[in-house]
């Protein structure tokens, strides 16, 4: 199985999402970074790893800390509303 990860750093919070071939979510996590953006994503990845062991899937993160986590984990960014666009489009097309 592949997964799909997204990413969302806000100004206060980072929530993660995971989604499996069928796009149902498998895990999610909402946490509050008090402006330690770094720290907080390593301790998410920390228990997803800890929980689910190594997963195949791809990354994308949005938000307006975003731009930090993927420059530092080498992910793409989309802007937040490119990533709404394409969900509204994806699961309300009408």
């Amino acid at each position: 199985m592949r997964y799909r990860f997204g990413i969302d750093a806000g100004s206060k919070t980072i929530k993660v999402v995971s989604l499996d071939d069928d796009g149902r979510p498998v895990h999610t996590i909402y946490r509050r970074h008090r402006a330690n953006i770094r720290q907080t994503m390593q301790e998410i990845l920390h228990d997803l790893v800890w929980r689910y062991g190594d997963l195949e899937g791809s990354f994308a993160v949005t938000g307006s800390a975003g731009i930090e986590i993927a420059e530092a984990l080498d992910l793409p960014f989309v802007q937040e509303v490119i990533a709404t666009t394409e969900a509204v489009q994806e699961f309300i097309p009408e």
